[in-house]
């Protein structure tokens, strides 16, 4: 039997940062800190069933509260367990990317640095190549 092997497009790293994220038009606000961060998502426990498809809109907090940066892009729900929800962004500023990328630089201690620059150049921003 052949195992089949899903690789991912980016890679994951952990990182506790401070979310919001406005599901449906602000009908449900779920907050707290992230549990991982990729360039293409982000999964944050939540105690809430939100159905996969939801459109939402993310704001992620860096910093300090005097000068924080802030990550903003749009999104849509596509796991939601027991535990929290994984959102897809599927919009963002070109601020918000490049911040995103040196978020996940920066917390990828013990992983190759080349290889999250690699998956940046194969991809067009949210989108695959080609």
């Amino acid at each position: 039997m052949k195992k089949i092997v899903h690789e991912r497009e980016f890679t994951r790293v952990a990182a506790r940062i401070e979310t919001e994220a406005r599901i449906a038009s602000g009908e449900i606000i779920i907050t707290g800190q992230t549990r991982d961060v990729s360039m293409k998502s982000i999964y944050i426990p939540c105690d809430r069933q939100i159905p996969v498809g939801t459109e939402c809109e993310v704001r992620l907090v860096i910093g300090r509260i005097e000068d924080p940066v802030c990550i903003e892009a749009k999104g849509k729900i596509v796991r939601s367990d027991p535990d929290g929800v994984a959102i897809e962004f599927i919009e963002m500023d070109l601020d918000s990317y490049n911040h995103i990328h040196n978020l996940v630089l920066y917390n990828s201690t013990g992983l190759n640095p080349d290889q999250i620059e690699r998956e940046r150049k194969n991809h067009l921003g949210l989108k695959r190549h080609g």
